[in-house]
């Protein structure tokens, strides 16, 4: 029987007003198990880390005995008009899975990080024109 895999949990502060925190910590516990794992620390970045991830890899530095990093939606990675590409990257090469729970996507490879990128800006672009109020997403690091 093989170990199960383990995972951070992250939430979104920026949507609990749409979706509580107790649904958040169902909905990634729920990808965790779809994943053959676990998750075995919760995290939430505040809204003046939410752009750059510091909780997340300040515990990734401080323990690091984990599969991958579950987050809620594709969007927490696009924030601020920009998408942290880098961040995405540093964690695939680091080992480590990428999963978001609200599109049941899970990204292990660079190509992946591309690919959910792609995705970001379409969802950024049409939103703007939705709202014809918000300006595109401008990935921070080149795509």
């Amino acid at each position: 029987m093989s170990t199960p895999k383990r995972f951070y949990s992250c939430l979104d502060v920026a949507s609990i007003r749409e979706i509580p925190q107790p649904l958040q910590h169902l909905a990634n516990s729920a990808m965790a198990q779809q994943l053959g794992g676990q998750i075995v620390f919760y995290l939430t970045e505040d809204g003046y880390t939410a752009a750059t991830h510091e909780v997340i890899l300040a515990r990734l530095k401080a323990s690091s005995r984990i599969d991958g990093i579950i987050v809620l939606r594709l969007l927490q990675f696009g924030r601020g008009g920009h998408i942290q590409v880098s961040v995405m990257r540093d964690l695939i090469e680091s080992g480590y899975e990428l999963h978001f729970a609200r599109e049941r996507l899970s990204i292990r490879t660079l190509e992946q990080v591309d690919d959910a990128c792609r995705k970001l800006s379409i969802h950024a672009w049409t939103e703007a024109r939705g709202r014809m109020r918000l300006g595109p997403y401008k990935a921070a690091d080149g795509l």
